[in-house]
């Protein structure tokens, strides 16, 4: 009973250590976006205040961005807004892939595979419960160095960020043949199944 306890101790820890820097940020956005008598603001209300304050900020930056533009002014920086974005989450999220564990990193990799796949219509929906997906996906990890695993990763942290739910690709309709048995006798797979390079 002891050594359950324990390991549910520290399979909590991780959310944790995720919380209270989560609640850190929150008090210092609540105290940059709201006065001292909008205290007692619902966490929405602070989320809604932020996010007009960030569009008027964007508004600014803009003009600011067109004035230098129309200037000529070529420093190296970014010259758009698009730019601007793209170079703040190249930094904000580039800083946090390397404290990613390993499980989380492979994980995120499969996640964003997967999407592609389905995205770009060469597998669908109802086939990537099968063991021929994981697995490739799976050899392909395996054959990237450090570096181009970081890279993707921090590809993935920036689509993730600026990807607009609503113009998310629908799903392809599965047509046959899309993903086949290289083996002609492999297993069907009952539920969706992830393997490791471990597993492989």
């Amino acid at each position: 009973l002891q050594e359950a306890e324990h390991c549910m101790a520290k399979q909590h820890l991780p959310q944790a250590h995720h919380w209270v820097p989560l609640a850190r940020l929150f008090s210092s956005l609540r105290g940059r976006v709201l006065s001292q008598s909008d205290s007692c603001a619902s966490k929405y209300q602070v989320l809604r205040k932020a996010k007009t304050s960030i569009q008027k900020l964007e508004q600014t930056l803009c003009s600011l961005l067109k004035m230098k533009a129309s200037c000529s002014l070529e420093d190296g920086s970014p010259s758009s807004l698009e730019e601007v974005r793209e170079e703040y989450v190249r930094r904000q999220f580039g800083k946090m892939l390397p404290f990613l564990s390993f499980p989380s990193r492979y994980l995120y990799f499969y996640k964003h595979t997967v999407d592609l796949l389905v995205e770009h219509g060469i597998v669908c929906t109802g086939e990537v419960p099968l063991p021929e997906v994981s697995t490739a996906i799976s050899h392909l990890w395996q054959e990237l160095s450090e570096e181009s695993r970081d890279s993707i990763l921090q590809y993935c942290s920036q689509r993730d960020f600026l990807m607009d739910p609503k113009a998310a690709c629908p799903e392809p309709a599965c047509t046959e043949g899309s993903v086949r048995d290289s083996g002609g006798n492999s297993e069907e797979a009952s539920g969706s199944s992830v393997s490791t390079p471990e597993e492989v």
